[in-house]
């Protein structure tokens, strides 16, 4: 273990880069950095850009910035600015097809009240439901933007809860509850 870890102490990160299929920063900068130390050195280190990385999009919207972005969009998210000058009509219909896939697997899934229609305003959470990530703000917003909506609103959380977080399971029952 001390080749893959270190020999005079285990280091954690040496470790995980020996053991790792693939290492990745949380950003561009971070990479960067880590590439720079020395249990790094000699490995590939990719980055992930929170928020538009590509696996968190569908197939659809993927084969569409496959069509119109120039460049490798999934490892250069900066190209995604070109994304301004696509058809809004595909982006639509992209949307249209994976709310439908969404509206159909919380109805056949989902802890809910009624069923969820694909014509109506749809929230997601998709988060780990712990509390300092404040899941309930989305429901407050919600209700205090209730005169501002013409529709009913369908909020769809995701996101699991430790099993040894108790105020996060509390704080879940009063999601549920509040359905």
């Amino acid at each position: 273990i001390s080749k893959l870890a270190g020999e005079s102490s285990f280091n954690t990160n040496l470790f995980a880069a020996n053991v790792s299929g693939y290492i990745n920063g949380v950003s561009r900068l971070h990479a960067e950095v880590m590439r720079g130390m020395p249990e790094f050195e000699g490995k590939k280190v990719d980055y992930i850009t929170n928020g538009v990385h590509w696996r968190f999009m569908s197939e659809g919207i993927q084969r569409i910035l496959d069509e119109c972005v120039q460049g490798n969009w999934r490892l250069n998210p900066e190209l995604l600015s070109q994304a301004a000058n696509i058809n809004p009509s595909l982006l639509q219909k992209a949307h249209s097809a994976d709310k439908k896939t969404l509206v159909d697997l919380v109805n056949e899934r989902a802890i809910r009240t009624s069923d969820f229609d694909e014509d109506g305003f749809i929230v997601t959470y998709a988060k780990r439901i712990t509390i300092y990530k404040n899941p309930c703000d989305v429901l407050d917003f919600l209700i205090g933007a209730q005169n501002l909506l013409s529709a009913p609103v369908q909020i769809v959380y995701a996101g699991k809860v430790h099993r040894d977080d108790r105020p996060s399971h509390e704080l879940l029952n009063r999601i549920i509850s509040s359905g």
